[in-house]
Order: structure tokens, then C-alpha cells, then sequence
């Protein structure tokens, strides 16, 4: 997740594209806006992980659960 300049109360979904070295810039795909944007390093935040530390799980049968 990443929180942009332009509206600092609000956190997206996010993909890392590109690192820099020492916290640098980061370039990041914003995936609510189906955009690349360069944002401090700063601005990423923890995606929220479930109960059981995963975002996701199969079921006895194999399907996907979110």
C-alpha cells in the first residue's frame, strides 16, 4: 500500500516496480488508479495481513479463499 502527496488520508493498493538504494525513491504501480508513480520510500505502508498471516488460503477442496 502507498500513500500519495495528493491525498495523504488515503492509502492504495500498490505494487513495487522499482527499489533504490538507502530508502530512495521508490516506483510503484497504484493499482486504484492503473498507474506508475515514483513515491518516497516513506509512503509505503504495511499491506494489512489476516488472522492467520496470509492474505489468502485454499479450501479442503482446493479453492481460492480471500
Amino acid at each position: 500500500m502507498v500513500v500519495l502527496s495528493s491525498q495523504p488520508n488515503k492509502a492504495y493498493n500498490a505494487f513495487i516496480q522499482e527499489l533504490t538504494d538507502n530508502q530512495g525513491p521508490v516506483v510503484v504501480f497504484v493499482e486504484d488508479l492503473g498507474e506508475k508513480r515514483t513515491v518516497p520510500y516513506s509512503s509505503l505502508r504495511h499491506f494489512p495481513a489476516s488472522r492467520n498471516g496470509c492474505q489468502y488460503s485454499y479450501s479442503d477442496t482446493g479453492k481460492l479463499q480471500i
